[in-house]
């Protein structure tokens, strides 16, 4: 593998750029030098920072259309996606959590809190099995995180971090020696100064984009979505929050709740209750589809809790969105009795300042 501190590329914008360490002010310093613009930049510097590999960061600024970046970025997550055939990636839903929950947890006064040391530790590796920490006193603060395993690391990890002024922001004094740049993209191997166009026909293939065409399970819930069809036979409510975790990216909780009774069967076993079937699709302010998901509901209580109880199933999944009004359409049908329910939202994703 080349060194990420020797890797260097003459890129099409005519400057010659190393490839940074995994270092957020490394990485948005060649961003701007690479002369990026918004919102492409802030994916860059602010999004994917500590994950993105020396051979993916030349690649995305070479890129000369927003619409070669999107490609690239759509397929960056599914190269990490753990599971390819499903709808939700899995990788992707878990690295904002971890950025919202850093800056929830870490920031301080003057920084971000994915920008700090223990933020990018908490983004990188998770959640420590172990955390201990001092009580305060003249010599500062002290804490340590503790790691039983982490894939591709090894086992026993420790992470130290100081807070000698009392500030809260806490800077990491030691961490064993790790292999750089672990993640490497399928089809990349080594590459030199000559390899930028080689690393973009590697990174960014139209063949991915054919091959990611959506066929709907519940072919009746899209055609009822797609011709905006207002149905009330299946009764439910939603609720959606908005978290911004970058000024690139909103991450979006969202709640469907179902009555009990939905669940109940009316024909079948009157002990056995059904499964209903949900869709769900977000498109844009132009009318694109940004996402869609569909799955199998079932309550998971016994039938006879299902009848004694009042309160409602509640569905949860959450979804990123960059900045924009969205429709958020879902259709919920009753497979037993034929009979859907619908309902379409608008939903305004605000956009997050810039950071520091």
């Amino acid at each position: 593998m080349v060194s990420a501190g020797l890797l260097t590329a003459h890129c099409a914008f005519g400057q010659t750029l190393s490839t940074p360490p995994d270092n957020a002010s490394d990485v948005e310093s060649y961003a701007s030098r690479a002369g990026l613009n918004h919102p492409y930049f802030d994916w860059l510097a602010n999004d994917v920072p500590y994950i993105i590999s020396p051979e993916e960061r030349i690649a995305f600024v070479q890129l000369t259309n927003d619409e070669d970046r999107d490609l690239f970025i759509e397929q960056f997550w599914e190269r990490r996606n753990p599971e390819p055939d499903s709808q939700d990636n899995m990788f992707k839903s878990e690295h904002y959590r971890r950025i919202v929950y850093s800056n929830e947890h870490f920031s301080t006064e003057r920084t971000p809190g994915w920008k700090t040391d223990r933020g990018r530790i908490y983004i990188q590796w998770g959640q420590p099995e172990e955390i201990e920490s001092n009580k305060p006193d003249a010599g500062g603060r002290v804490e340590t995180w503790r790691y039983r395993y982490l894939e591709g690391v090894g086992e026993n990890i420790v992470a130290g971090f100081a807070d000698p002024d009392l500030t809260g922001d806490y800077r990491l004094e030691f961490l064993p020696e790790l292999e750089k740049d672990r993640f490497k993209p399928d089809g990349v191997h080594e590459m030199s100064t000559s390899a930028c166009a080689e690393c973009i026909q590697a990174l960014v293939t139209p063949q991915a984009e054919a091959g990611s065409a959506f066929t709907p399970r519940f072919k009746e819930l899209e055609t009822a979505i797609v011709g905006r069809a207002d149905l009330d036979d299946v009764r439910f409510s939603y609720h959606f929050d908005s978290i911004p975790a970058t000024p690139f990216t909103t991450l979006v909780p969202m709640s469907i709740e179902i009555p009990s009774f939905e669940f109940q069967s009316r024909r079948g076993d009157p002990d056995e209750a059904i499964q209903l079937h949900l869709f769900l699709r977000i498109t844009d302010s132009m009318g694109h589809v940004v996402d869609t998901y569909e799955d199998g509901v079932s309550n998971v209580a016994g039938i006879s809790e299902v009848e004694a109880s009042e309160r409602p199933f509640i569905f949860q999944k959450s979804v990123t969105l960059r900045p924009g009004t969205y429709v958020v359409a879902i259709a919920l049908a009753n497979p037993e009795l034929r009979t859907i329910g619908t309902s379409y939202s608008e939903l305004a994703v605000s956009a997050m300042s810039n950071q520091n």
